[in-house]
């Protein structure tokens, strides 16, 4: 699979995630010791974020990372079990 597949995965669960907990991108951030910028610029997938914030992401959300990383949550089955908590 190609490897921008997956930053694009990653973004849109990111930002799903997030706003599925109400939770501005400034919010987000200090949740996870970062500026609100460089956390911006995970979710528009203009940087990679490193494995510590990939880690506290999914600890957070408490999904796993392959899922967080490789997985589409914004719809289907996956979207009912962790954004809808069927």
């Amino acid at each position: 699979m190609d490897k921008s597949i997956y930053l694009q995965t990653l973004c849109q669960n990111m930002k799903l995630l997030r706003t599925s907990k109400k939770l501005s991108q400034e919010k987000m951030s200090a949740k996870l010791n970062t500026a609100r910028t460089t956390y911006s610029s995970y979710e528009n997938g203009l940087f990679l974020p490193d494995l510590y914030i990939l880690d506290a992401l999914a600890s957070f959300h408490k999904i796993n990372l392959e899922t967080l990383v490789m997985r589409d949550i914004t719809k289907g089955t996956l979207n009912r079990i962790y954004i809808s908590g069927e």
